[in-house]
């Protein structure tokens, strides 16, 4: 339920100002004179977005969205639609990478040391928050109420702007390729995207890791007892069946755990780590478009 009226939140937010939003901002307004100054509105209004089921860290953008809309006689209900300055139209400050992280995750504008972060339309006017390093090389993306990240990391210095900018909370993010997030960035659908790297794995990989040996190991409680357990996982067969690149695969333990017997949990969990494996070594397939279909041999 928080989560739905959070939705319900934000999504008025781009439009008007939501009933119980309007409500804060009055409240605000009759003790802006006793908060004085922008830390003590930004603690109070942490404190009242709690209340109204919105997350506490957008206590940022909510400041900015009240000082920007301001109305001296507290008429908030009446914005028209094309005078409300909402996030996409704020001011991008200078700030610092350390405190970037607070403008990112409430999707704000802002301008770090070759961090920055800005609302765009792509070629379909579909509405993005971009995040890039050094200006040109998208590391997040925020599209369709979604959350994607790139995977490669250039550079220590790009790896450290990531970690600035997601430290308050981006957690939960789709995994993309650079190539593929420019692409998303220019307005491809992820199904799109999908598409276009399963055709290139299919064309440029298949030959390329059939027969191919990926060795692992996991840890596993065997007899009440951790065990590091090593294996083989050799690939069979690979074709497309229903949009998905099917693997068949052999998985042999290698000699010394031969007489274990794995419980069905720890094969399906080697199916997983199979599957990462497959992802890690091409750089192209994601886990979900993948089905493995493996076989544990002697």
């Amino acid at each position: 339920m928080k989560d739905l009226i959070t939705k319900i939140l934000n999504e008025e937010l781009t439009q008007k100002l939501s009933s119980q939003v309007i409500l804060l901002f009055k409240l605000l307004q009759s003790k802006k004179k006793e908060l004085k100054s922008k830390k003590n509105i930004i603690e109070f209004l942490e404190k009242r977005l709690r209340v109204i089921g919105i997350d506490p860290k957008e206590a940022q953008r909510y400041y900015y969205l009240y000082t920007l809309n301001y109305r001296e006689n507290g008429d908030y209900e009446n914005i028209p639609p094309d005078e409300l300055v909402n996030e996409k139209n704020f001011p991008s400050p200078k700030v610092t990478n350390v405190t970037a992280g607070k403008y990112a995750y409430a999707k704000m504008p802002f301008e770090g040391s070759n961090l920055t972060g800005y609302w765009s339309k792509d070629r379909k006017g579909v509405e993005q928050y971009v995040i890039t390093s050094y200006g040109w090389y998208p590391i997040l993306v925020y599209k369709n109420g979604k959350w994607h990240s790139v995977i490669e990391r250039y550079s220590r210095s790009t790896s450290k702007q990531y970690s600035n900018a997601t430290r308050e909370g981006i957690y939960n993010t789709i995994p993309l390729r650079n190539k593929d997030i420019k692409r998303l960035v220019n307005g491809d659908t992820l199904d799109e995207i999908q598409n276009n790297r399963i055709n290139e794995f299919m064309e440029d990989y298949t030959e390329r890791i059939k027969g191919e040996s990926f060795y692992g190991f996991m840890s596993f409680v065997i007899n009440n007892s951790p065990q590091n357990i090593s294996f083989d996982c050799i690939v069979t067969d690979i074709e497309l069946r229903d949009g998905k690149v099917v693997i068949g695969a052999n998985v042999k333990l290698k000699s010394k755990y031969r007489d274990i017997e794995l419980t069905d949990e720890q094969k399906r969990e080697v199916e997983k780590y199979f599957k990462s494996m497959v992802f890690l070594r091409t750089k192209i397939l994601n886990p979900e478009d993948v089905e493995i279909n493996v076989t544990f041999v002697d």
